[in-house]
């Protein structure tokens, strides 16, 4: 997981610094940037989902472990650094 984290990283950064000179209000760039950021947590869901045979395609067990791993690890992702965590 820590691969793929460094993986996407630059994505996120990228589309955050862009998104912030287009909208120079704060709360303006955080409401248009949240449902990529709803998108990309459910896509990590179905990764967990595919890549773990354990959870047996239950959605609650990988969002559960999910948080987990989102409050073990805050600084996985540039994204939840910044509080774009899964709720």
């Amino acid at each position: 997981m820590l691969l793929f984290g460094n993986r996407i990283e630059a994505l996120i950064w990228a589309t955050l610094n862009f998104n912030s000179s287009i909208n120079s209000r704060k709360q303006d760039k955080r409401r248009c940037i949240k449902p990529v950021f709803y998108y990309l947590h459910h896509r990590l869901i179905k990764w967990i989902l595919n890549k773990y045979k354990g959870f047996k395609r239950s959605k609650v067990k990988a969002v559960r472990w999910l948080r987990r791993i989102c409050n073990c690890y805050p600084n996985l992702f540039y994204h939840w650094t910044l509080g774009y965590q899964l709720t």
